[in-house]
């Protein structure tokens, strides 16, 4: 998981969870705050790599001064 300054509002942040490397396709990725799921606002869905594996990235927007532990999830087979 990654931050970065949200373009459009400098008092969010956008975490962005990122999986790679992983097959077969099918996933399950969120980000989670206290065993809370957070509602994504943007996410590639299951993109694929030179190597015949997969990538995924989840992204959700948060106020840069929470400073809460928040968890990647993914779930995989």
């Amino acid at each position: 998981m990654f931050a970065s300054a949200a373009p459009h509002n400098e008092s969010k942040l956008i975490l962005t969870c990122l999986a790679t490397g992983f097959y077969p396709k099918h996933v399950e990725m969120n980000v989670a705050l206290k065993n809370i799921t957070l509602q994504p606002f943007s996410s590639t869905g299951v993109r694929p790599n030179d190597n015949q594996t997969f990538q995924m990235r989840t992204s959700v927007e948060t106020h840069r001064d929470e400073k809460q532990s928040y968890d990647c999830r993914a779930l995989h087979s």
